[in-house]
């Protein structure tokens, strides 16, 4: 049996201390990691991982900015944020067309100003219908909700809006995370 007295003890406190060849795969580990975090922070002040975007689309003297959530989660408020702005006043109404798989993103859809008109097409596109300000060049419409619980890695959707005989089409895509 042994006891602190005839215990078998170093004169070394290095004894434990590994070898470099021991310890290459630890320093190998070490550095991968830091390359891992490294390229992560990297991603984010690029905005690899934005919540937002914009798009923009001009014909015929006319500008159509759509500002929309590029990445979503299922429950969170969702805001889709049209600009649409003119060298000449505005007509007096603009149309705002969304795909059918578009609007599916949405829960508790609220549209503002409110719309005139609400109408749907036979091929899932639904279009409404806003007065535009009086001798306006610029006016914003707001379509607010919260986004499904309906489970799609993304759902892509088109965005045209209508200003006189013009229409302007811009493609989005909103990812969703658990």
């Amino acid at each position: 049996m042994r006891t602190i007295f005839n215990a078998d003890v170093s004169n070394s406190t290095l004894k434990d201390v590994i070898s470099e060849e021991q310890n290459k795969g630890r320093r190998t580990m070490s550095l991968v990691t830091l390359v891992v975090v490294a390229g992560f922070i990297i991603a984010a002040l690029v905005g690899l991982f934005d919540r937002e975007a914009t798009r923009t689309a001009e014909a015929s003297g006319q500008s159509v900015e759509v500002e929309y959530q590029s990445v979503a989660r299922a429950g969170n408020e969702v805001e889709l944020e049209i600009r649409v702005s003119s060298q000449n006043p505005l007509p007096k109404q603009l149309t705002v067309y969304l795909t059918e798989e578009y609007m599916k993103f949405f829960e508790d859809l609220a549209v503002f100003p409110d719309p005139e008109s609400q109408t749907a097409d036979g091929e899932g596109t639904v279009a409404f219908t806003l007065s535009a300000p009086k001798n306006a060049r610029e006016t914003v419409i707001r379509i607010t909700g919260r986004a499904s619980d309906q489970w799609d890695f993304h759902t892509p959707g088109i965005i045209q809006v209508q200003s006189g005989l013009e229409k302007i089409e811009i493609p989005v895509v909103t990812w969703r995370v658990p």
